[in-house]
């Protein structure tokens, strides 16, 4: 379906206002993650510039004693490499737990998903927070089937949670984001019917300027939850299906003698997924699945 301009400018400054939200709930947080990175990987993340700004003309020396104990940490992880399991509620279940494990191990193996996994915990030991990411795309170009796919996010401070979600694994918030500052030149390649720089008729809410810098253009996946309603069949051979599927087929089931034995209204919701910058919406992709595909990887966590 063909987005109207209307309905671009809605999801657009819907999306501004919570990403703006979002990055001022987690500014002390990054900073201070930020400050961590420094400290473990630059050679002079040790002093402040005000430390050596005190000691202008005497050297301020470094002793790094953190590297190897980082090293260490993920180390033992590495030696104890995590994995998905699934795990029968019933022992009639195992055998389709197998199935189930056999295929994630598929798509881990195929994704080379111990580097996302890698990736995400070592950020996690250097500065308390790295994420990996569930994606799904077509196995080729000439074919229609697609794939799961686990994959590293090379930057965990691209990736913003709603800040209301209290969930460790941030699901029950209300959306995300990932976001990628794209060379200008780059960007215009990729999208060559897009808005390189602000436009004239949609200003946001203002809080877009910085989505558009002089040799960069921000683009977004912006992932939201939208409240559906749906009903729920409890049949007579005891399984259970959404109404969606099984109206088209009731006449057959009915021939096989499986009717409806109770049915219930759900309150759920469908997750949309749109490509975007701070002007217009760029993409807006098709999405399976009730679960946002961002998933962090949290160090020491304290509430203060």
């Amino acid at each position: 379906m063909v987005m109207t301009k209307k309905q671009q400018e809605k999801i657009v400054t819907e999306a501004l206002d919570r990403f703006d939200r979002a990055a001022e709930a987690e500014e002390e947080n990054r900073r201070l993650a930020l400050e961590d990175l420094k400290f473990v990987d630059e050679d002079d993340g040790q002093w402040t510039d005000d430390q050596r700004a005190k000691r202008k003309g005497r050297p301020c020396m470094t002793f790094d004693r953190t590297s190897a104990a980082v090293d260490q940490v993920v180390g033992d992880m590495l030696q104890n490499r995590p994995g998905i399991k699934v795990r029968a509620m019933e022992d009639g279940d195992n055998e389709v737990a197998e199935i189930y494990t056999g295929l994630i191990r598929g798509i881990e193996a195929q994704s080379n998903a111990k580097r996302a996994y890698k990736t995400a915990f070592k950020f996690a030991a250097r500065c308390g927070y790295g994420v990996w990411r569930v994606r799904h795309d077509y196995a080729c170009d000439d074919s229609f089937d697609q794939d799961l796919l686990i994959e590293p996010v090379p930057n965990p401070f691209a990736a913003l949670f709603d800040p209301d979600a209290s969930n460790v694994m941030r699901d029950d918030g209300r959306f995300c984001f990932v976001f990628d500052d794209m060379n200008k030149e780059a960007f215009e390649e990729a999208y060559p019917k897009a808005q390189s720089g602000q436009s004239e008729s949609f200003q946001g809410t203002g809080n877009d300027r910085e989505w558009f810098g002089k040799d960069y253009v921000r683009v977004a996946e912006y992932f939201r939850k939208v409240p559906v309603q749906k009903r729920l069949y409890l049949l007579t051979d005891g399984s259970t299906v959404d109404a969606d599927e099984f109206d088209p087929i009731a006449d057959e089931m009915e021939a096989q003698g499986v009717t409806i034995k109770k049915e219930r209204s759900v309150d759920s919701h469908k997750i949309e997924y749109y490509k975007i910058t701070g002007a217009e919406v760029l993409e807006e992709v098709e999405y399976t699945g009730k679960y946002f595909p961002l998933i962090p990887v949290w160090g020491m966590q304290i509430n203060s």
